[in-house]
């Protein structure tokens, strides 16, 4: 068990760090590397499951995913450059993939080790940042144009504020990927046990150091999304509001407001 951890600790820092960070995009022996790990890590899973007498996992998502899968298919095949269309549906089927193994993790009790991984993850982003931060003020030339520091010219107020990207190498991206992980971390944090919650918020407050450092309005809006259907679904479990309104009422007046 404990090997497992560690092997999806490490397969979550990969995923975050450098098959999907810009480092796939900028290098090929990168974008190669990353191709071959991910189809054998997901064909090694679907093959064991196979072996099982298994399918995919059963979840309410499944009817539209399969629709999506099918539509994908059939716009590649009729696409003017089918051979292309069909490279690039690399992507999402293997998205879909990962939400199934995913599902299948938490399905046979292995929650905790996908949260914990993202914990890591997660942590690791904060680390990172704070490394940024540090170079920049102090000169430790860890990050391009800071061998001087702000403190070796005797300001200690800097008058800009650095855009934090190092974790991700772009600050959209680190932004995409903190926005959704607030969220996650704070649900995280009001159900966890007392001892945890402490050391759940403080995360959760870093990370929104973090995106705050991003300047990303995409990813401010993502939060804002995030907050909103957290708070939504939150509304629906009131046993007072329901009689009041609908939940499918809430539903309809959620998805105006978040048009």
């Amino acid at each position: 068990m404990r090997a497992r951890r560690l092997m999806l600790v490490l397969l979550a820092v990969y995923l975050m760090f450098l098959g999907g960070s810009a480092y796939y995009t900028l290098f090929l022996p990168v974008r190669v590397v990353h191709h071959v790990v991910i189809t054998v890590v997901l064909a090694l899973w679907l093959i064991a499951r196979i072996r099982r007498g298994q399918g995919l996992p059963r979840t309410p998502l499944n009817p539209p995913l399969y629709a999506a899968v099918g539509v994908w298919l059939a716009s590649a095949a009729l696409s003017d450059d089918p051979r292309m269309a069909f490279e690039h549906l690399w992507f999402p089927l293997t998205h879909v993939l990962m939400f199934f193994a995913l599902v299948d993790l938490i399905q046979r009790g292995r929650q905790r080790m996908v949260m914990e991984a993202q914990f890591f993850a997660a942590a690791l982003v904060v680390l990172l940042t704070g490394i940024e931060l540090a170079s920049w003020y102090f000169g430790l030339g860890i990050v391009p144009d800071t061998s001087v520091g702000w403190v070796e010219v005797g300001i200690w107020r800097p008058p800009v504020v650095p855009r934090a990207a190092l974790a991700m190498n772009v600050s959209t991206l680190l932004a995409g990927y903190v926005a959704p992980l607030v969220t996650l971390i704070a649900a995280w944090a009001l159900t966890a046990r007392r001892p945890y919650r402490p050391v759940l918020w403080a995360l959760v407050g870093a990370l929104l150091v973090v995106l705050l450092l991003t300047f990303s309005r995409g990813g401010f809006l993502s939060l804002l999304s995030a907050l909103g259907v957290f708070a939504l679904l939150r509304l629906m479990q009131s046993s007072w509001l329901t009689r009041l309104v609908s939940a499918r009422a809430l539903v309809i007046v959620g998805a105006v407001v978040g048009i």
